[in-house]
């Protein structure tokens, strides 16, 4: 222990801040990971609501106290909850984009729709339903 202290004490003024600085960044860098590691990984619920929707849902979520991240116009939440969460979602309503799906096919009568409307309704269903998911 003694020569421990003799070469420290040995080693220039700079030479023992970099010495310093070293080993608190090495040990900011374990506090980091360690911290990183005990969280459970962030999978995504839903990305592209409008602000609206996304406030419904984020204070559903506070009320379910579900942990949840917000990046930009997407939401995370703990990958093993996420089916659970969106399911309870759904069951609440939402999100509630206010887009329609395939019930735009449900307006469509068979007589005065022609295969070029049917195809564009079609394709907006589709779109529709693919921004609900």
């Amino acid at each position: 222990m003694s020569s421990l202290v003799e070469n420290w004490s040995r080693l220039s003024l700079a030479k023992q801040a970099s010495a310093l600085a070293a080993a608190v960044g090495v040990a900011i860098a374990i506090a980091v990971m360690a911290n990183m590691a005990s969280k459970p990984p962030m999978a995504l619920l839903y990305a592209g609501l409008d602000y609206s929707s996304a406030g419904q849902v984020l204070e559903t979520l506070e009320g379910m106290n579900v942990d949840y991240r917000v990046d930009g116009d997407a939401i995370y939440v703990a990958a093993p909850k996420r089916d659970s969460v969106r399911m309870a979602l759904a069951r609440e309503g939402l999100p509630n984009q206010g887009q329609a799906g395939f019930e735009l096919l449900d307006g469509l009568s068979g007589f005065a729709t022609t295969s070029d409307m049917f195809d564009t309704a079609y394709w907006r269903a589709k779109e529709g339903e693919l921004a609900r998911t």
